[in-house]
């Protein structure tokens, strides 16, 4: 049976396809804030998926499994640097309220290595796809996000590329809200 071309361009048309340009990420740290520059310097990132943790049970007959609680994945989301490397401090800064200021506190003993309160430092991530007209479609909103992984920048005389920082998200759950015709619908995965 052959495609019905004209129907897959009418379908196509009315509802065009989703652009993988079209997002933006907002970050918010409790202690640090949010940061503008965060939201244009990420460069990519994935929208969060999730799996579903199962037991296998067997009574009678094949294995049968049994799905008992939400897996959220880590996201990371990779950022162009500026030359003072002021995305870099942030995201040290919001590691810092996790595990201790020992990178800049020099003075020993203290409290330099403590770890800090959860509460005080989970934030939430927003990543908001748009139309190509602009309009906002789909807002994924992480919960209780908070850095886990700075990575490590790569330096190189002989390269020309921007300098970048991929940065590595755990998260409790997420909410979704997308546009329906204009009216927002909440889809919340807990």
């Amino acid at each position: 049976m052959a495609i019905d071309l004209q129907r897959f361009m009418s379908t196509m048309n009315a509802r065009p396809p989703a652009m993988a340009s079209d997002f933006e990420v907002k970050i918010f740290c409790p202690k640090i804030g949010s940061s503008d520059e965060l939201t244009f310097r990420a460069e990519n990132v994935s929208v969060p998926g999730r799996s579903v943790a199962t037991a296998d049970n067997l009574d009678v007959g094949p294995q049968r499994k049994i799905g008992y609680a939400a897996i959220y994945p880590e996201v990371s989301i990779q950022f162009i640097l500026d030359e003072s490397y002021q995305q870099k401090e942030y995201f040290d800064r919001w590691v810092d309220e996790v595990v201790g200021n020992h990178r800049v506190q020099r003075n020993p003993g203290g409290s330099r290595f403590n770890a800090g309160y959860y509460d005080d430092y989970k934030g939430t991530i927003d990543i908001e796809n748009f139309a190509r007209d602009g309009q906002p479609t789909y807002r994924t909103t992480m919960k209780e996000a908070w850095p886990i992984n700075i990575a490590a920048i790569q330096l190189d005389w002989g390269s020309a590329d921007m300098s970048k920082l991929q940065v590595t998200f755990a998260y409790r759950y997420y909410e979704q809200i997308r546009s329906v015709g204009g009216v927002n619908a909440l889809a919340s995965a807990t």
